[in-house]
């Protein structure tokens, strides 16, 4: 989830029960790889609150990575503007990258 950038830094990760039932595995399973997690300095613990990601954790983001962000954001935003709801700016955007593929 950290080098797929679907959590970033400073993200809480999920509970350790919540992931091990997502994932299929015991929470004992979950609890060690976030101790490996934290002692490689990839999550940090915050007492009382819980397992974030470390600012730290970020991946290398690419050229690839930059544009394609950027393109997105900028696709939502006119979105947004005309008041498209994201399953119809979804569609939208899935009609327009077939067409140009091809």
């Amino acid at each position: 989830m950290i080098a797929s950038r679907t959590l970033r830094p400073g993200e809480a990760a999920p509970s350790v029960r919540k992931l091990a039932q997502t994932l299929g595995v015991t929470p004992s399973t979950i609890e060690h790889a976030y101790h490996r997690l934290v002692a490689s300095g990839v999550l940090v613990t915050k007492r009382g609150r819980g397992t974030f990601v470390s600012e730290a954790a970020a991946p290398p983001i690419s050229e690839r990575d930059k544009l394609l962000e950027e393109a997105a954001v900028g696709f939502a935003t006119i979105a947004r503007d005309v008041g498209a709801p994201l399953d119809e700016a979804n569609n939208e955007l899935a009609a327009a990258y077939t067409r140009v593929a091809g």
